[in-house]
């Protein structure tokens, strides 16, 4: 069987275990392009111009004579060098740079940034450090981790001791999350279904939070190009379009004119360096060398690269944000979204918020080497909000069969009191019934036992004929009423 080639070349497995950490999951793919891809493209061109700029001991080459060679060398290589001058560009050289727009050749730019370029990559590592580190450190706090139980390190030292002989196989029959870090550690899943209904209601600030420092991430890339524009003498925002440009034209104009090479101009590989040594006389003996930059062949590359890594990078982001916040503001999405991670029918009748979808989601991505423990957990937090749901309904229920108490309807055993209904035991008292133990009295109900006043002229003993005339045409007799009426 052929060699396995992680084997054979090392430095491909620790790459490798760069971007498959073993840590718990607490953030996403967008967060994981910008903390784990662009601090490793940002760390191999710190390697790389670090070993060239300082290691290599022909970084520069300059033409000149054996008793100048070595003082040149590092005077060019240390305090800057020049364009070379334009009627050399094409014919002795390489590398075509348009300087139609300098006057002299003191107006030459220095490009000498080289020197300037690992600590600029050690700052740039930093800004797409940043988002995650402060998330990690100071606003994540442990949830997922809490939600676990340490399930991810209790798995990573089991895993440890039983690779290393130890005490792993003798503690097979002690329950999961016990033992030396029972505190600690709790694997079981009814107790992973507990903790994630315990800190439920932290679930939506938490989503809010996380889609803040994902979005940070544009800030730091755009912070990025900018540090880099400016220790590049304000030309690298141009310099992907150029570069494109320059390809595509294979370096001509139609007309066979030699363009302008951005990559030679930012990053020049072939330089006139002018040194200027006193002479015995007291005159100024003033030399002009032709150098060469090695390490720039590599620079021109790599920053085009790093170019359009950002910018793409940009395009992702700003994605990322409309996915993000339609994750927030849409629950259902969400709620789409978890339901394909879901391989069942769990959870299909539990009411559930975007942060409650978007942390199972993370708890489901730390547990992707057990999915019985998922189906597990799952069915349990199904089981437990069902039973929260019920007792909420039951709860409803009883509160209406017992009555419905508030300020709408002030109750107690003696009888309905209160602004609305101003009741008492021994009859209805009040501006809106005023009424007493002889019959209703008032301005409302001017009534009492004979039934007199203005709005009832009535009595007890007979009918005013002049008020009530009972006639045929009122009340019409037949057969069988009394005969007397």
């Amino acid at each position: 069987m052929a060699p396995n080639i992680k084997d054979q070349l090392p430095i491909i497995n620790r790459v490798i275990k760069w971007f498959n950490k073993s840590g718990q999951v607490i953030d996403s793919r967008l967060f994981q392009l910008h903390h784990q891809a662009s601090t490793f493209i940002i760390m191999i061109g710190f390697i790389f111009i670090s070993v060239e700029n300082y290691l290599d001991t022909k970084a520069i080459l300059c033409h000149t004579g054996a008793q100048f060679s070595a003082y040149a060398k590092s005077y060019c290589w240390i305090h800057g060098t020049a364009y070379v001058r334009t009627h050399l560009q094409g014919q002795a050289t390489g590398c075509y740079v348009d300087q139609s727009t300098l006057r002299s050749e003191e107006d030459a730019p220095v490009t000498a940034y080289y020197l300037w370029l690992p600590y600029l990559l050690t700052l740039l590592f930093a800004f797409a450090k940043f988002p995650h580190s402060m998330w990690k450190r100071f606003f994540e706090n442990n949830l997922i981790n809490h939600i676990l139980g340490g399930q991810n390190g209790n798995q990573n030292e089991n895993k440890h001791e039983n690779h290393q002989g130890g005490p792993g196989p003798q503690n097979q029959n002690q329950t999961p999350g016990q033992g030396k870090n029972k505190n600690r550690f709790k694997s079981r899943p009814i107790e992973i279904a507990q903790n994630y209904i315990e800190f439920r209601k932290n679930y939506n600030h938490y989503h809010r939070k996380f889609a803040f420092w994902e979005a940070s991430n544009i800030v730091t890339v755009i912070l990025s190009m900018s540090t880099t524009h400016w220790i590049l003498n304000y030309k690298f925002f141009p310099y992907g379009t150029e570069v494109i440009n320059y390809i595509g034209s294979y370096g001509r104009q139609p007309g066979g004119k030699i363009l302008n090479d951005p990559m030679c101009e930012l990053f020049p590989t072939e330089v006139a360096c002018n040194i200027n040594i006193g002479s015995t006389t007291g005159a100024i003996d003033r030399t002009n060398f032709l150098c060469i930059l090695g390490n720039n062949l590599f620079n021109q590359k790599y920053f085009f690269m790093l170019w359009l890594w950002w910018v793409l990078l940009l395009f992702v982001s700003l994605f990322g944000i409309f996915f993000r916040w339609a994750r927030i503001v849409v629950p259902s999405f969400s709620r789409y979204l978890l339901n394909r991670r879901i391989h069942g029918d769990q959870l299909q009748r539990i009411d559930l918020s975007s942060g409650d979808c978007f942390v199972l989601e993370m708890v489901i991505d730390n547990l992707s080497q057990t999915p019985k423990l998922i189906d597990q957990m799952l069915e349990e937090i199904e089981k437990k909000l069902t039973e929260i749901q019920r007792s909420k309904l039951h709860w409803k229920i009883a509160e209406v069969e017992d009555g419905y108490k508030g300020e709408n309807f002030p109750l107690n055993t003696s009888g309905y009191k209160g602004e609305n209904f101003p009741l008492n035991t021994s009859g209805y008292k009040g501006e809106p019934f005023p009424m007493n133990a002889n019959g209703y009295k008032g301005e409302t109900f001017p009534i009492n036992k004979s039934y007199k006043g203005e709005n009832f002229p009535q009595n007890t003993s007979t009918y005013n004929q002049e008020t009530y005339p009972v006639t045929e045409e009122n009340f019409p007799l037949n057969a069988s009423a009394p005969t007397d009426v």
